[in-house]
């Protein structure tokens, strides 16, 4: 992916040209920032799915690498990232215990590469060179169950998921005076709840459905940076 980033004078009201910091613009010129920041990324997955009877099992893998790039047109300068490598590890099952009654589970792990803005800074060009991938831990599980011959349906689910290393970065200047960017690791939340799902389709032309959910999402601690 290729994006660019500018801003563009669209119109002149009437006059020759516009002045921005004392230089001359003219129509269609672009004045205040303009840079293009590219996004090289490769992956692949595979997945499987295993079925015995009422049993079935299923379990997924999946890893990408990207980089970043950032050229800086007014700044006349380039910077790019290192490749960083991601991963997604995911498998469940379930096990029909009878026409109408179904029960499921389901874990993953996910090492998330941090997005384009915690890597390199737009404005300064500032690189982190040693960002940190975010993981999660998600497990969860549920029964879906149906009756009146299908017309009511009812799925509850519980989960948790473990957020670990949750990024954020901030500019700084070092002793030099050289823009840097920093990352404030070991951030970490839980996400835990239940959830209810129904729908109800009594003609071909009504469907009702109904939902609701309850979740606790928290920081589980405090991170001091310095």
């Amino acid at each position: 992916a290729e994006i660019d980033h500018f801003r563009e004078v669209r119109d002149l009201l009437g006059g020759d040209y516009y002045v921005y910091n004392g230089n001359q613009v003219g129509l269609g010129g672009k004045i205040a920032y303009n840079y293009t920041n590219n996004v090289d990324w490769l992956g692949v997955f595979v997945d499987g799915e295993y079925t015995l009877d009422r049993f079935t099992a299923y379990g997924m893998y999946g890893m990408s690498t990207i980089k970043y790039k950032h050229d800086n047109i007014f700044g006349n300068f380039k910077v790019e990232s290192d490749n960083i490598v991601g991963l997604q590890l995911k498998g469940g099952a379930l096990f029909n215990l009878s026409g109408n009654f179904d029960v499921y589970t389901n874990i993953g792990f996910a090492s998330k590469v941090p997005i384009f803005d915690n890597v390199i800074d737009d404005g300064s060009g500032a690189i982190n060179n040693n960002p940190e991938n975010e993981k999660f831990i998600a497990t969860e599980g549920g029964i879906n169950y149906s009756a009146l011959n299908g017309a009511l349906a009812l799925t509850f689910n519980s989960y948790i998921t473990i957020w670990k290393d949750r990024a954020f970065t901030r500019s700084v200047q070092t002793e030099n005076g050289a823009d840097a960017l920093i990352s404030i690791n070991g951030v970490e939340q839980m996400h835990m709840g239940v959830e209810l799902e129904t729908a109800y389709q009594p003609t071909k032309m009504i469907r009702i459905d109904a939902s609701a959910s309850f979740g606790k999402w928290e920081y589980t601690d405090n991170v001091d940076y310095s």
